[in-house]
C-alpha cells in the first residue's frame, strides 16, 4: 500500500471515530421531541355534491383517548379567501354533527375540513374536502334536507367578522371568537397574512400545540332522513346528551361564565309576562321588560318559556342566541313563538365549554 493511500485511509478512520464521539456526546434530537403521539381519529363520508339554496348537514365520527374539548367544521366557498366555521355537536357517543349554510346559486364549489382540540390541548386538523355543485338538476339529497326557518350561527377567527359569507345565500349570524379560541390559527388553517392581521392568540389557544394534519378515513354509512332527524329534530329530552368538553360525569358542574340568557315580550310596550326555566331551574319572570341571567351550565339543556299573563289572545316571545350558544336542533341563533296564557314551549340549547354565549328572548 502506498504512503498516500495509507494516509487517506487513516484520515477516513479518524473522521469516523470523531463522528462516533460526536454522536455519543451530542445525541440527535428526535424529530418530534416533547410532542405527544397523535392518536386522534376522524371518520367521515364526504358528501357527493350540493344543490344550491339548501343547507348542508355534515357529520363525522371522532375518537381520542385523552378526550375531546371541541370539534369544528371550517368551510369556505370558491369566492372566499379565508375559512369560517360552525361548532359541531356530539349527538351521541363519538358522533359529531353540524349544519353549513346554503350555497348561493352561483357557487361552484365549497371546501371544508374538521378541527379537533383534545383534552391534552393538541390541535388536529383533517385534510380538506372539496365538493362540487351538482352538474345537472337532481333531487335534493338527504344531506340537504335541513330546516332553514331559523338563523344559523357562523364564526370567524378574524377580529372583525365579515358582513356576509361569500358564496352562500342564507340567514346567518356572523360572530368573531376571542383570541383565546383561535385554534384554527394554531392549526395553520388561516393564511399567514390573516394570522398576522388577526394578531397573537392568547389564553387557551396559546397554550395549545398543533399536532399537524391527519387523514380522515371514510365510513361505510349513508345519509338518511332518519339520520338527519338527529340534526334537525332533536327531541326535548336532548339534555341528556353530553356536550363536547362538558362534564364527563360525576365531576363538578362546569359553568360558562359568559353565557347569558335574557327574556321578555317581543312587542312594545312589553306588557306580557314570561317565566324562564333553564335545565329545570327557575330563572325568574320578565313582566315589564327584558330579564337576564349570566352564567349557564355547559352542555345541552332544555330552555322552557312559560307565558304567565297575556294581555291578548296570545303573547309573542323572541329568543336570540349569540357568542357561542345556539339552538341544538338546527344550529340557529334566533327563534320566536306565540304562547297563550299558561302555555309553555321547550327549546334545546347548547352552551359551549369555552367561549362566550348569549341567549335573549
Amino acid at each position: 500500500m502506498s504512503r498516500g493511500h495509507r494516509l487517506r485511509t487513516d484520515r477516513i478512520l479518524l473522521f469516523i471515530l470523531l463522528l462516533g464521539c460526536g454522536l455519543f456526546l451530542f445525541p440527535p434530537t428526535p424529530l418530534c421531541a416533547g410532542q405527544a403521539e397523535v392518536l386522534t381519529k376522524v371518520r367521515h363520508k364526504p358528501i357527493a355534491y350540493f344543490v344550491p339554496g339548501n343547507r348542508i348537514a355534515i357529520d363525522a365520527r371522532v375518537t381520542e383517548p385523552s378526550g375531546i374539548d371541541l370539534v369544528r367544521c371550517y368551510f369556505k366557498g370558491d369566492m372566499q379567501a379565508e375559512y369560517v366555521f360552525v361548532p359541531m355537536t356530539e349527538t351521541d357517543e363519538d358522533n359529531y354533527k353540524a349544519i353549513l349554510p346554503a350555497p348561493a346559486e352561483d357557487a361552484l364549489q365549497l371546501q371544508y375540513l374538521f378541527l379537533v382540540v383534545t383534552r391534552n390541548q393538541q390541535v388536529v386538523k383533517t385534510q380538506e374536502f372539496r365538493v362540487e355543485k351538482a352538474v345537472e338538476e337532481k333531487d335534493l339529497p338527504a344531506w340537504q334536507k335541513v330546516d332553514m326557518d331559523e338563523r344559523l350561527a357562523v364564526y370567524t377567527e378574524m377580529p372583525t367578522p365579515p358582513e356576509t359569507v361569500d358564496g352562500f345565500s342564507d340567514s346567518v349570524t356572523l360572530d368573531a371568537v376571542e383570541s383565546s379560541l383561535r385554534f384554527g390559527m394554531v392549526a395553520g388553517i388561516y393564511s399567514a397574512y390573516a394570522a398576522a392581521s388577526a394578531g397573537p392568540v392568547t389564553g387557551t389557544a396559546s397554550s395549545a400545540t398543533s399536532a399537524g394534519s391527519i387523514t380522515a378515513t371514510g365510513t361505510g354509512g349513508t345519509y338518511t332522513t332518519v339520520g338527519l332527524a338527529t340534526i334537525a329534530g332533536v327531541a326535548a329530552g336532548a339534555g341528556a346528551i353530553a356536550a363536547a368538553g362538558g362534564d364527563s360525569g360525576g365531576g363538578k358542574e362546569r359553568i360558562n361564565p359568559n353565557a347569558r340568557v335574557s327574556w321578555g315580550d317581543e312587542n312594545l310596550p312589553r306588557e306580557d309576562a314570561f317565566q324562564a326555566f333553564f335545565r329545570g331551574k327557575d330563572l325568574g319572570v320578565a313582566d315589564s321588560g327584558i330579564h337576564e341571567k349570566i352564567g349557564l351550565p355547559v352542555g345541552t339543556h332544555d330552555l322552557t318559556i312559560r307565558a304567565l299573563s297575556i294581555s291578548g289572545d296570545v303573547g309573542n316571545v323572541i329568543i336570540d342566541l349569540g357568542g357561542g350558544a345556539y339552538f341544538y336542533n338546527d344550529g340557529s341563533t334566533s327563534k320566536r313563538a306565540s304562547l297563550a296564557e299558561g302555555e309553555s314551549n321547550v327549546f334545546s340549547v347548547f352552551v359551549p365549554d369555552i367561549g362566550s354565549a348569549r341567549i335573549r328572548w
